[in-house]
């Protein structure tokens, strides 16, 4: 008798959680029959990690904005490469241009220090399948637990609202691929 091993198991039934979480968020609000047609894809962006998702919007800004020296030296600068995340290439820009924040809008650094408080909370694991996703912010739970987490440490509630709608903004611009 073939069993199968418990880490496909595990694979196996968060797979399951998550295409569950997926249609549970999608037919929340809808009147109409749900329909499987588009789940795959829905499924590949929902599960994607919301430390990746996020550090790859802030790298794009990051390009954008260094670019804007116009200054040669920020083809140096990896933003390709997948190993480069955000916090080093931010770093590296601001050994490289010491006027960096000068090309850096005021959303920009918001969202810089948005994603340094939840990355506090969350910090990236290099391990498989241990990271807070995309469908877990969309359904609530994620976010109402980093609310709990900031209201313990944070007393003014304007700037935990302002640190949950940018990471909410960064979420929903890589949930535009949906559309």
């Amino acid at each position: 008798m073939n069993s199968v091993p418990s880490s496909k198991k595990s694979l196996s039934t968060q797979g399951n959680i998550m295409i569950r979480k997926i249609i549970e968020f999608e037919t929340k609000n809808s009147i109409n029959t749900y329909e499987l047609k588009g789940l795959k894809t829905k499924y590949e962006i929902y599960c994607l990690s919301i430390s990746n998702t996020i550090n790859e919007h802030l790298k794009r800004k990051l390009t954008l904005a260094v670019k804007k020296t116009k200054d040669e030296k920020w083809n140096v600068l990896n933003f390709m490469d997948k190993n480069n995340n955000f916090d080093i290439l931010y770093k590296a820009s601001q050994l490289l241009y010491k006027n960096l924040h000068e090309f850096i809008s005021p959303e920009f650094k918001a969202e810089i220090e948005a994603f340094g408080i939840f990355t506090n909370y969350y910090p990236s694991r290099n391990t498989s399948f241990t990271f807070s996703t995309i469908i877990e912010w969309k359904d609530g739970s994620l976010k109402s637990d980093f609310k709990k987490q900031l209201s313990a440490n944070i007393k003014s509630k304007k700037k935990i609202e302002i640190i949950i709608e940018n990471i909410d903004n960064m979420i929903n611009e890589r949930l535009k691929y949906l559309e």
